[in-house]
């Protein structure tokens, strides 16, 4: 079994219940910063941006999930959305990682790991909870050095959903 000790205990618990809200945190293989490779240039993040933003409009689009709203740092990023019926939390996750990783790859004009193995989610139980983990989502850049306000920021997507029911 090749799988390392922590990234089991990061499934250890975890089920998929239609309707949650989920925050999930993915991150590049060894935390390289594909995804913004240049911080003093940040427009060296649109083409990756861009196809994360597809991908995950298509999974919106085809009702995997719902009300996405996303922060991608250079190395990681922090998306939340409401899970939908048709698909499981790995399912959607797995979905959008061979996706852009495939595309990112071709971008780079390598083939390999895009994508460190597992993520890191959390079930969202309250709404003063999904709209604190969209403002630490939002605020990630800030607390990272990267920019000044959150409209600095220009890989955001941000959608506030109805309340919890």
């Amino acid at each position: 079994m090749n799988k390392k000790p922590h990234q089991e205990n990061l499934r250890k618990g975890r089920f998929s219940k239609p309707g949650q809200f989920y925050t999930i945190t993915k991150c590049c293989y060894k935390k390289y910063p594909y995804l913004i490779p240049d911080t003093e240039d940040l427009s060296s993040g649109e083409y990756y941006f861009k196809i994360l933003f597809e991908t995950i409009d298509w999974l919106t689009v085809n009702n995997h999930i719902f009300f996405p709203s996303i922060t991608m740092m250079p190395n990681h990023f922090h998306i939340l959305f409401q899970l939908g019926n048709q698909k499981s939390l790995p399912q959607v996750m797995e979905s959008l990682c061979k996706f852009t990783a495939k595309k990112y790859n071709t971008i780079k004009n390598t083939h390999g790991a895009f994508w460190q193995t597992g993520y890191y989610d959390h079930a969202i139980r309250t709404n003063e909870s999904v709209l604190k983990h969209i403002n630490y989502i939002l605020n990630n850049p800030i607390r990272k050095g990267l920019v000044e306000s959150r409209d600095a920021w220009p890989y955001k997507i941000i959608n506030y959903p109805p309340i919890l029911v």
